[in-house]
């Protein structure tokens, strides 16, 4: 958050983004119908569901979102609920995902979780089209469980249904992750480093690129770390065939105010999302 360019602390940046992803979710809360906290099977989480006024039937697309917060913070209800309206608006079911934080969550738990909630959506909504995005640790997350290399026929059959990953400012190598404070509540051994990162899921990519357009997303005011692993990975997902173009540098914002701008049709980052679903 140091490198937000806006004249705050890091601290305080971080402040602004929890209070408005917050405030913003209750004000969508008091104008649209919604389910929270519906059961996964198989799985201690939930996901909230925001519905358009269309049937149910009839929509063709369900966006989904994996909040992040450096796998130890924030949560669906929070910081997923404030960017329905743009989505729902276009006639599009919003699905927020939780999962357990660390470190009462292992990363494997984690990650089993965003997986059986994605199985769970895409057979609930097995009409429409997934477009699944991950936020910062959530991209992560969002890769490791669509990945579906040795997972039962039911489950690869499900995560088929994913036509579209948005992958928001995320981190694709954890080994620097390791060797940094985040890792205090992830305990991450060099093995996992490895295991966890989806810049190593070549084979695992590879099997996506049939079906699956990715969006890589990065800021003119993320870390250099960030955006070099964003930039990296993007070339990790052309290697494999996977469809992927990238808004490379969303001018001007930082790595908060890019999915809080995420509630505004008119933001440059939704409106690539529009095509992607669109196209």
């Amino acid at each position: 958050s140091q490198w937000s360019g806006r004249s705050m602390s890091a601290d305080d940046v971080i402040t602004s983004y929890l209070s408005e992803t917050r405030r913003g979710g209750m004000k969508v809360r008091e104008q649209v119908r919604h389910d929270l906290d519906c059961a996964v099977p198989n799985s201690s989480q939930s996901v909230d569901i925001y519905w358009p006024d269309c049937s149910m039937e009839s929509c063709r697309a369900v966006f989904v979102f994996v909040h992040g917060g450096m796998w130890q913070a924030c949560s669906k209800t929070d910081q997923g609920g404030y960017l329905a309206v743009p989505f729902i608006s276009r006639g599009m079911i919003v699905v927020a995902v939780g999962y357990t934080l660390a470190p009462a969550g292992s990363l494997q738990q984690m990650v089993d979780e965003v997986r059986s909630a994605l199985v769970f959506i895409a057979q609930k909504f097995d009409r429409s089209r997934l477009y699944v995005a991950g936020y910062s640790a959530g991209a992560q997350l969002v890769l490791m469980a669509a990945c579906h290399k040795e997972q039962p026929e039911v489950t690869q059959r499900a995560l088929k249904n994913i036509h579209g990953l948005i992958l928001i400012s995320g981190l694709y190598d954890l080994d620097p992750v390791r060797k940094s404070y985040v890792n205090d509540a992830l305990n991450l051994t060099a093995e996992d480093a490895r295991n966890f990162s989806p810049a190593h899921e070549r084979e695992s990519l590879a099997l996506l690129a049939p079906y699956v357009h990715a969006l890589v997303v990065i800021t003119e005011h993320d870390t250099p770390e960030f955006r070099r692993q964003s930039m990296d990975f993007l070339d990790v997902l052309r290697a494999q065939r996977v469809q992927a173009s990238s808004v490379v540098d969303v001018d001007g914002e930082d790595h908060f105010t890019v999915v809080e701008k995420l509630s505004d049709d008119d933001f440059v980052l939704t409106k690539a999302i529009f095509e992607l679903i669109q196209s």
